[in-house]
């Protein structure tokens, strides 16, 4: 990973491209390919597939850059919060990154 150069700071271009060069990979190796999350109940996890994404920087922020994924359920593991569990259900996640920290 590259943050510094001297010193120069990665930016929010660079970053989505090295994230989206990252989230290609993981795509294609079945090791990488599923995204782990904790249940809300913290006794249970989720394993995603990530279908589809969209990073934008902030227009008046150019360190931040959000994210927008599609994740497909696949599988989970251990004792879940809420019993309305379905395989294949899509669910979105909304984030964001501080480029640099």
């Amino acid at each position: 990973m590259k943050l510094r150069k001297g010193n120069l700071m990665e930016t929010a271009i660079q970053f989505i491209q090295r994230k989206n060069a990252q989230f290609q990979k993981e795509k294609v190796n079945i090791e990488q390919k599923l995204v782990r999350m904790k249940d809300i109940g913290r006794e249970g996890k989720f394993y995603f597939e990530r279908e589809a994404w969209t990073f934008l920087p902030q227009n008046n922020l150019n360190k931040k850059v959000f994210i927008f994924e599609r994740l497909r359920k696949i599988k989970y593991d251990g004792k879940l919060a809420y019993s309305n569990w379905k395989k294949d259900d899509i669910e979105y996640r909304i984030g964001y990154f501080i480029v640099g920290k």
